[in-house]
């Protein structure tokens, strides 16, 4: 009995006891940034937004970007572009909302950034992943700019999106009314400044 009293106690201590040091999870909305997408068409420019989101930034050791991972979701239904009409038909008949809810991407582990800047200085990197729109998924790669700011990193990218050849979306053109078979997916959202670990001389700075 004794010894199932010291396993039991062991065992709760383990259960217990924090995070690693210096593990962090961020989550990211609306409030943080912005998601958009933007399409050619016969008549004018298409401009969406997602109205919902949520990115998930996951970092082992905060503070020195390694092993960062990051789970971006949108809800299909939470794609906007002003136009109630369009809007019903892109999410009900084009992405199949009701049987494909979401469009992921899950960012792999990238390691190896490089120090946040000391001033409104900028980096560029590509980050790599799999991005999930109407049931499929394929590797995505995603170049963006990182941008120091008072409150953190700005970071800002696109990325164009074949979305009828690559993801089996429905050509949602009507008759002399033709749109582009790509779109370009923009994307601004500022991270928190303890995700990044800033350059030796700067270190005191944040």
């Amino acid at each position: 009995m004794n010894s199932m009293l010291r396993t039991l106690a062991f065992a709760a201590l383990i259960a217990a006891a924090p995070a690693a040091a210096g593990a962090a999870e961020y989550t990211l909305t609306p409030a943080d940034g912005v998601i958009g997408f933007k399409l050619d068409s016969t008549l004018h420019m298409v401009h969406g937004n997602a109205k919902q989101f949520t990115v998930k930034v996951n970092v082992p050791d905060a503070g020195t970007q390694g092993g960062m991972t990051a789970l971006v979701t949108i809800p299909v239904k939470g794609l906007d572009t002003d136009n109630k009409n369009r809007d019903e038909k892109m999410h009900n008949v084009s992405f199949e909302a009701g049987k494909y809810p979401d469009i992921t991407f899950e960012m792999n582990v990238v390691d190896g950034l490089p120090p946040m800047p000391s001033s409104e200085d900028s980096f560029s990197v590509t980050i790599k992943g799999k991005l999930t729109i109407h049931g499929v998924t394929h590797d995505t790669a995603i170049p963006v700019t990182v941008k120091r700011t008072p409150k953190g990193a700005l970071v800002t990218g696109s990325v164009p999106v074949a979305f009828i050849k690559d993801y089996n979306i429905p050509d949602p053109s009507v008759f002399v009314f033709r749109v582009e078979k790509t779109a370009e997916v923009i994307f601004s959202l500022t991270l928190p400044a303890p995700l990044f670990k800033t350059a030796p001389d700067t270190a005191a700075g944040l």
